[in-house]
C-alpha cells in the first residue's frame, strides 16, 4: 500500500494594517481607498473604461468624508472643473455608481437630479458647491478613477480576505 503525504500549510498570514496607495494615486486618509485624478477628459463612457483599464471603476462617492475631500482636489488636479464621479441613471431612472451598487450617500444639489432632456445622464461634482448635478455623458470631462485599496496591498501570489483584513498565501506539498 502507498502511502500518499499531502501536506497544506496555512500558516502563512499577514495583517494590512498598514497601507499605502500605488504610485500616482491620492489615498483617501483613514480609509483603504485610493483615486487617481484623470485629468485628461474624456465621455462618461470612456472615463469607465479607462478606470476599468486601471482595475477599478470612476469613483464611487460613499460619505461626506469623501465628498469634501474629492471637492477638495478639484482646484489641485482639474483648475476648478466640473468632474464626473461615479454615479449615472439607468434607463428606468434609477440612479446607481458605476458598478451597478446601489447609493449609499448622495449629495445632490437643490432641484437635482433632473434629466428634461432625452440622453444618457451621468453626475458631476460642483466645483463651487460641493454638490452633485445631473448633466449629459456625452460632454468630455475630467475624472477620478478609484481603486480598492485592500486590492492593491497584498503580494503577488497571496489574497486579501476581508472579514480578517489580512492577506493570506495558500501553499501545498504533495
Amino acid at each position: 500500500m502507498r502511502a500518499l503525504n499531502f501536506f497544506i500549510f496555512v500558516s502563512f498570514f499577514y495583517s494590512t494594517s498598514s497601507f499605502s496607495c500605488p504610485n500616482g494615486y491620492i489615498q483617501i486618509p483613514n480609509e483603504h481607498k485610493c483615486v487617481y485624478a484623470q485629468n485628461n477628459s474624456q465621455y462618461y463612457p470612456r472615463a469607465v473604461r479607462e478606470c476599468n483599464k486601471l482595475g477599478g471603476d470612476v469613483v464611487k462617492i460613499e460619505n461626506i468624508f469623501e465628498n469634501s475631500i474629492l471637492f477638495g482636489l478639484l482646484g489641485e488636479y482639474f483648475n476648478e472643473a466640473a468632474a464626473y464621479i461615479g454615479v449615472e441613471k439607468l434607463p428606468n431612472g434609477t440612479w446607481v455608481y458605476s458598478d451597478g451598487a446601489r447609493l449609499t450617500y448622495t449629495n445632490w444639489a437643490p432641484g437635482q437630479p433632473t434629466s428634461t432632456i432625452n440622453a444618457t445622464i451621468c453626475a458631476i461634482i460642483d466645483p463651487q458647491t460641493a454638490q452633485w448635478r445631473a448633466a449629459e455623458c456625452s460632454i468630455a470631462r475630467p475624472f477620478y478613477c478609484q481603486i480598492d485599496g485592500n486590492q492593491a496591498e497584498c503580494d503577488p501570489g497571496w489574497v486579501y480576505f476581508d472579514k480578517t483584513d489580512s492577506c493570506y498565501y495558500l501553499h501545498v506539498e504533495y
